[in-house]
């Protein structure tokens, strides 16, 4: 529950549905009448992020990545507004998972408990970041064990970042991504702004609550946690501060209408009212 600066009382809640079947049933609707836009509410809700944060000057292109548990969500912004969004289906507990598999069985016995050990190794560890042309945690065998469990999977989300990334540069004609913001349980992982900022070029950080950003809370059992680990609550945070009557689903360029567009959509619908029609009075001929 959040609040805006003196509001009313207000409870928000979020059910998600899978990205395949909303598709699969509007986007026979959309290519008809380009009527229902493409569904991807947690990029759109993150706009609100920009003015409560104070985030970025308006000509800059800003990524969001949510680092969630079984997917990540890059969502790319030009002037504060969402330009283009996509998801990995690779997130935490395949790090997990890969560490489960992979554990040498120096470092904890095989057992039925494997998932949680490995759960434990994998937030104790750190990633490698170069300092100086040395690679700074080779001096710690333990941890370099655990990193090689999970390299593999790391390298394969790591190369669907940026050919996301090199996607939506040449098909979006934009300009290149100046930083990115790092949200969700995955942000948590060790050296991982460091190690991004390392790999893609691309200057990242944790996105957190700056002291000037006016956010009340009611009943939060611990505010000192949610302050200090915001963005984990980031994309609730987005939507609970969208305005009323805002539609979370629409996007921009979906709010302001274009003539050409406008005529297509009214010309395919009165189409299908006069076979209608057509039909109905050759019945009633007949």
């Amino acid at each position: 529950e959040s609040l805006p600066p003196d509001s009313d009382d207000q409870t928000f809640n979020f059910a998600a549905a899978p990205k395949r079947v909303i598709a699969n049933t509007t986007h026979p609707i959309d290519d008809v009448f380009f009527l229902i836009p493409e569904v991807a509410p947690e990029g759109y809700a993150q706009e609100s992020l920009f003015e409560l944060l104070h985030l970025a000057q308006s000509e800059k292109t800003i990524a969001f990545l949510n680092f969630g548990r079984s997917t990540t969500v890059i969502s790319v912004f030009q002037n504060k507004k969402l330009v283009f969004e996509r998801d990995i289906p690779l997130g935490g507990q395949d790090l997990t998972r890969s560490i489960m598999i992979m554990l040498p069985k120096d470092i904890t016995p095989r057992s039925s408990s494997d998932l949680e050990a490995a759960e434990k190794l994998k937030k104790e560890s750190y990633l490698p970041v170069a300092k100086g042309g040395e690679i700074s945690s080779d001096k710690d065998l333990k941890n370099q064990k655990v990193f090689q469990c999970f390299e593999g999977v790391l390298g394969a989300w790591l190369q669907d970042i940026l050919l996301s990334f090199n996607y939506f540069s040449e098909h979006h004609g934009a300009s290149e991504i100046s930083k990115i913001y790092l949200i969700g349980g995955g942000a948590n992982h060790k050296n991982l702004p460091d190690y991004l900022s390392q790999e893609l070029k691309i200057k990242t950080e944790i996105l957190t609550l700056p002291a000037s950003a006016k956010l009340n809370l009611k009943n939060s059992l611990d505010e000192k946690r949610f302050r200090n680990q915001f963005h984990e609550y980031a994309a609730a945070v987005a939507l609970a501060f969208q305005p009323n009557g805002y539609a979370n689903l629409t996007p921009i360029e979906f709010r302001t209408s274009h003539l050409e567009r406008i005529g297509i959509i009214v010309f395919r619908l009165m189409t299908v009212l006069l076979c209608v029609l057509f039909v109905t009075w050759f019945i009633f001929l007949h």
